[in-house]
């Protein structure tokens, strides 16, 4: 008995002893049996109560094993931290320095949280002296990088790369003497760390300092020169990218040689000159981006059999001459992207051998022949084919049926914009794992067949179609989920087709014929669209009340219809809508009254109804409004001018309105409020606004003194990873109305023509020397011309005509070298016209109606500025130099007899005939 007692606690030892040994080998840490040290739980602690949110750090709790947390890991003998890893975890607030009291720890990756442009903590780096690897890259930090990093020998792995500027950037401002402490490096990652400061300097010191360096990244890093060629000197290095800096293309002629290199990222540095051909066939290179060097030069060579490339990357370049036949012995490669260069010649049929290919990019070249079918048909990795602009001919593709196509890609991205075709290829309709097509800008014509709407994203614009197949009953959306359906500028007519939506989608029908869009199926999924663009269209009828019950709707634009009706309320309450554009149509009544506070509109473009009332002040709830055009209505109201308290407000059209009072006084003295700092286009014009224009109000023009580089940003709507330009401006330039459809925001004009203003020119204008376009014609204005519009430098068009301005044109004008349109007809000038400049280009007709000009200096015979039409002023004068000539002829007859009184009426008979002249030539312009 006492002997299976002991047997039975050995028995129960063993199994113990194996349970604590499973637990140990399966526990998330090798110390599973021991707890951390308390001096480490504490600090850890410490370092989380720095942390504000979004830390997902539950495991940190007081009197629990820190070994054991979420991202810590501890040594096995000293139970002290050895490894910090807490990537990715959204983590904003503070680097508390109690974490620099974990003097043991070896690896320390912060990256990729949200610290919000704090700046790396500068001291107490000197006591992780075992650190081997740091990671802050993406972490939110911002400023200068502490040298004390650069003193951490043991580091093997440090990255300090930034991808988001949200916060701000890191730079670096020392020399980089401070790398000769790095021998240990293997893997440096700063990309987009600002090191102009000693930016030629750099690739040396690396070159002289880190000797074991494998990996080295420094795209955006604002490097510039012939420096970077010593990193060829670098015995390990096998991954280079220097993208986007300024380097000069002779860094290539040191790297011929360079054969530990396996990837090599050059894009974007304005190399010139041509690429050596020796750089494609290092033994040992599988990736080479030469991208977006639009100056560069160079040919594809003759490719061996052993060839290791994987990718390969010239688009934007000017790489010319034919794909080398050779071409097919890249027997390894992926992707092979060579649009937007200058190749030609037809492509090689060996182009078929190419198996392990899964994206090929020939668009926007110079190509010519056949894109054979039989080059893809046995490409079975092929995923994205893209042939668009290339000068391929795609004529064979039809000949190849369903028949033939069962071992043909599951090619998922096809785009063959401008490739000339006709009809749709038939094969297009067999490929069912197609996410993504564009047949944009062919000539297609003909019907829409029904299968088109199982592929998810489509664009068959600008083509000739007239209408869309009847959908089979069984097709629905659930099967494809589209995303995207552009068939804007087509013929299409009828109904818009009755769609089946489910998810957030973005259709565009603009610039066909469609008369309704009743037939579109929205009751089912009214929460599914995002974008709906309908302009220019033949749309009749009120807008429809569906519209209301798309909740998740971001753009609307009904331009340029036949609608009717008001304007219903639901448009201005929900909380997505961030562009409106209905202008061009019949709306009438008032714009609404009942604007949600939560209003995320950025445009408003009423333009071109029939609106009248006011303009509701709850309209300053959208705060994020940047345009503005209530132009082309009979809205009647006073200048309102509480919308300059809205900071994004960019551009604001009155124009053609039923506006009346003064501009620019307001409300008892809250003018300092409403600044309008951010203004690049106010057009008032056409309305009845009177007084005198405010002194003080174009100095609040802030935006307009500053240069236009600096801050201009296109409205641009974003939805599910594309974009969407959806400003449009028609603002009177050079005389003419125009209207802009992209890169508005490059305007900075001011109208307030055809108003009835009043008084002097205010010499505050003279402050906006961003200014392009001044109208300020058809008022009532009198004084000078002030001569601070010479500081306007980048002046185009200047229009004061139709005023009452007097005194001499100011000679600061001749200074305004962009100046290609000038109109200053019909006021009260005097004296000469500038010269020098612009001026020497301007017609007659910009001075014409200013009876005191001279067009040359005025002590001259030369007879002042013609007039198009003969003014009646002018025929009373030369009435009366006829009849004085008489008289005087007749009394000098007396003393010189008949010869002279027949010199003077011959004089008589030649003005008259003079004059005769210029009034025909008159009546005939």
């Amino acid at each position: 008995m006492e002997l299976f007692h002991i047997n039975f606690v050995v028995f129960f030892e063993l199994q113990l002893l194996s349970f604590c040994l499973i637990f140990g080998f399966f526990s998330i840490n090798c110390n599973a049996l021991g707890e951390c040290l308390q001096t480490e739980s504490s600090t850890l602690l410490q370092l989380k109560r720095g942390f504000t949110s979004g830390h997902d750090l539950d495991t940190w709790q007081q009197s629990t094993n820190c070994c054991i947390w979420k991202g810590v890991t501890c040594d096995e003998s000293s139970r002290r931290v050895i490894n910090l890893h807490l990537s990715n975890r959204f983590i904003t607030g503070i680097i508390d320095p109690s974490l620099f009291n974990l003097t043991s720890l070896r690896a320390l990756n912060f990256s990729y949280n949200r610290f919000n442009g704090i700046s790396i903590p500068d001291y107490g780096w000197d006591r992780l002296a075992n650190l081997s690897s740091l990671d802050l890259s993406s972490a939110g930090f911002a400023g200068k990088i502490p040298v004390g990093i650069f003193r951490l020998t043991k580091l093997a792995f440090l990255g300090l790369s930034s991808f988001d500027s949200e916060f701000g950037e890191l730079s670096l401002t020392s020399k980089p003497i401070f790398l000769r402490n790095m021998s240990s490096l293997r893997d440096l990652h700063l990309d987009n760390v600002d090191l102009s400061p000693y930016k030629n300097e750099w690739c040396g010191a690396l070159a002289n300092f880190t000797p074991a360096l494998e990996v080295l990244s420094m795209s955006y890093c604002s490097l510039s020169g012939a420096s970077c060629s010593s990193l060829s000197m670098l015995p390990h290095l096998y991954s280079l990218d220097l993208t986007s800096n300024n380097l000069d293309s002779n860094i290539f002629y040191s790297f011929v040689n360079f054969t530990s290199l396996s990837s090599l990222a050059a894009g974007e540095n304005q190399f010139k000159g041509v690429l050596p051909k020796q750089i494609f066939l290092l033994k040992n290179l599988q990736h080479l981006d030469i991208s977006q060097n639009p100056m560069i030069l160079g040919s594809l060579p003759e490719f061996s059999e052993d060839n290791k490339l994987l990718t390969l990357y010239l688009y934007g370049t000017s790489f010319f001459g034919n794909i080398p036949d050779t071409i097919g012995n890249l027997k390894f490669l992926k992707e092979l992207i060579l649009f937007d260069s200058q190749f030609s010649g037809r492509i090689p049929p060996s182009i078929r051998n190419l198996s392990q290919i899964e994206l090929l990019d020939l668009s926007s070249n110079n190509f010519s022949g056949d894109f054979e079918f039989e080059f893809i048909k046995d490409l079975k990795n092929l995923f994205a084919l893209h042939l668009s602009n290339s000068g391929l001919s795609l004529n064979s593709w039809d000949a190849y049926n369903g028949s033939f196509l069962s071992s043909f890609p599951n090619i998922s991205y096809l785009t063959l914009v401008s490739c000339n075709l006709t009809k749709i290829p038939t094969f297009i309709k067999y490929p069912y794992m197609m996410t993504f097509l564009d047949l944009s800008n062919n000539r297609i014509h003909g019907e829409i067949p029904s299968w088109f709407w199982r592929i998810p994203e489509l664009n068959l614009s600008c083509n000739m179609l007239t209408h869309v197949a009847e959908l089979p009953l069984n097709l629905t959306m659930d099967d494809n989920d589209i995303l995207y359906i552009d068939l804007h500028s087509n013929m299409l007519e009828g109904p818009i087709p009755p769609l089946q939506l489910t998810k957030h989608n973005l259709l565009d029908f603009s610039n066909n014929h469609f008369t309704s869009f009743i037939s579109l199926n929205i009751s089912s999924n009214q929460n599914s669209i995002s974008y709906l663009l309908i302009a220019n269209n033949s749309l009749t009828g009120e807008i429809p009340s569906f519209i209301c019950n798309m909740t998740n709707l971001q753009v609307l634009d009904l331009s340029n219809n036949r609608l009717t009706g008001s304007i219903p309320s639901c448009l201005f309450k929900g909380v997505y809508l961030q562009a409106l554009k209905i202008r061009g149509n019949q709306l009438h009544g008032a714009i609404p009254k009942e604007i949600s506070s939560q209003c995320g509109l950025q445009i408003i473009d009423l333009r071109d109804n029939q609106l009248n009332e006011m303009i509701p002040r709850s309209l300053s709830n959208c705060q994020s409004l940047e345009i503005l055009d209530l132009g082309n209505n009979y809205l009647k109201d006073t200048f309102p001018y509480w919308l300059g308290k809205m900071s994004s407000l960019r551009v604001l059209v009155l124009r053609s309105n039923k506006f009346h009072g003064k501009v620019g006084h307001f409300e008892g003295n809250l003018e300092r409020n409403y600044t309008f700092s951010m203004l690049h286009v106010l057009d008032i014009s056409f309305n009845n606004f009177s007084g005198k224009l405010c002194l003080e109000c174009f100095n609040n023009f802030k935006s307009m003194m500053i240069n236009i580089t600096d801050t201009t940003q296109d409205v641009t709507i974003f939805i599910e990873n594309k974009y969407y330009y959806l400003g449009l401006l028609t603002i009177m330039n050079k005389g003419q109305q125009m209207t802009i459809s992209k890169s508005w925001m490059i305007i900075i004009s001011i109208d307030f023509s055809n108003n009835l203003f009043e008084g002097d020119i205010p010499i505050t204008i003279g402050q906006l020397t961003s200014l392009q376009v001044l109208n300020m014609s058809h008022n009532y204005l009198t004084g000078k011309i002030i001569p601070q519009l010479g500081n306007l430098s980048q002046l185009e068009s200047l229009d004061l005509s139709r005023n009452s301005l007097s005194g001499k044109i100011p000679q600061e004008l001749a200074s305004l070298d962009f100046l290609e349109y000038l109109n200053l007809s019909y006021n009260k000038l005097v004296g000469n016209i500038p010269v020098g400049g612009q001026f020497s280009t301007f017609p007659n007709t910009s001075f014409e109606g200013n009876n005191g000009l001279c067009l040359l200096p005025c002590n001259t015979s030369v007879p002042k500025v013609k007039n198009t039409t003969i003014s009646s002023d002018l025929r009373n004068q030369a009435s009366k130099h006829r009849r004085y000539m008489i008289i005087l002829g007749i009394l000098f007859g007396v003393g010189f007899g008949g010869s002279m009184a027949i010199v003077v009426v011959l004089d008589v008979m030649c003005c008259d005939r003079r004059m005769r002249r210029r009034s025909r030539r008159s009546i005939d312009g």
